[in-house]
């Protein structure tokens, strides 16, 4: 590759330096380079300190500044590009990092927008970054947005930090999905947790439960114990179509942690009160009811057992 160099002060309107196929132009408002044979074009910096000593971290080797007119501020520079050394030179590590800075909206100096490590790290902000992608450390529901709505904080699609890492969709019509890849032009969708706060375990609509699961195979298996837990009642209820197996434990009666009772029936309800505990299918009227006396009233065509600790 041929080279070079010229050192210059120029006022002229323009002027042109030409040699060996290569050429050079400056004009009022524009520095043209220009190759005309094999050689590659470019602008090539080099920092030479005094007594050859070698280059400390935070050295600056090169930089562009772009400045605007401003009033009384010419020289303040409206955005950079600065190449620095990241270490103290030696014959056999160079780390060299890469800034850009640029001028926000109400401001009139430039700020740090992103950073290029010489790990090949990237930060987005005034920051050194430790990852291969770094955002600044600060709290906001916005970070990543993949597909935007709406300008704010809300209606996109990405990610963002807010007491955890926060996914968002932007209304409740979306759902977060998550897949699987199953072959190189099709995956499997794993689970999905609606707009409405519903979550699916192989179906892609549920709409009638908080956690819906479906499956051919053994929809639920538990190690442990299943806590059921509610303001009036707590109750364990199985449903095939309209057939009903519950069990109502009920929170408010005296006999709530002494009594369980078993009920089979179509679909209804069961409750209680400070004084007895039941299950109620048709308008106030109990087909079964337990008071804290001991007695127990029962209606016609249901199963009924309770079971006294």
């Amino acid at each position: 590759m041929k080279k070079t160099t010229i050192s210059y002060l120029l006022i002229l309107s323009s002027v042109t330096f030409m040699t060996f196929g290569q050429s050079i132009t400056v004009s009022p408002s524009i520095l043209s380079l220009q190759s005309t044979g094999v050689g590659d074009v470019g602008i090539s910096a080099y920092r030479a300190n005094n007594g050859e000593l070698p280059v400390t971290s935070g050295r600056v080797l090169f930089f562009i500044h772009a400045r605007g007119e401003a009033g009384a501020t010419p020289n303040i520079p409206n955005a950079r590009i600065i190449i620095a050394a990241e270490e103290n030179f030696t014959a056999t590590s160079r780390a060299t990092g890469i800034s850009f800075d640029i001028t926000k909206p109400n401001t009139n100096i430039f700020q740090r927008a992103m950073r290029l490590s010489s790990k090949g790290f990237l930060a987005i902000g005034n920051l050194t970054p430790n990852a291969p992608l770094q955002f600044e450390n600060s709290i906001s529901n916005r970070k990543i947005v993949m597909v935007e709505q709406a300008d704010n904080d809300h209606e996109f699609t990405g990610f963002g930090v807010g007491g955890g890492i926060r996914y968002q969709i932007p209304n409740t019509a979306e759902a977060h999905v998550f897949y699987a890849g199953a072959s190189a032009s099709n995956s499997n969708e794993l689970m999905r947790i609606q707009g409405n706060g519903n979550v699916g375990i192989g179906t892609m609509s549920p709409t009638d439960a908080k956690l819906h699961i479906a499956s051919v195979d053994n929809a639920l298996h538990v190690e442990g114990g299943i806590k059921v837990s509610g303001s009036s009642p707590a109750a364990l209820r199985l449903e095939a179509n309209t057939n009903v197996f519950s069990m109502p434990i009920p929170t408010t009666s005296a006999n709530a942690q002494t009594d369980l009772i078993f009920v089979t029936r179509a679909t209804g309800i069961a409750g209680g009160t400070s004084t007895s505990y039941y299950a109620q299918w048709t308008g106030s009227d109990w087909e079964i009811r337990r008071e804290d006396n001991g007695t127990i009233t029962g209606g016609t065509n249901i199963n009924v057992l309770v079971i006294k600790q």
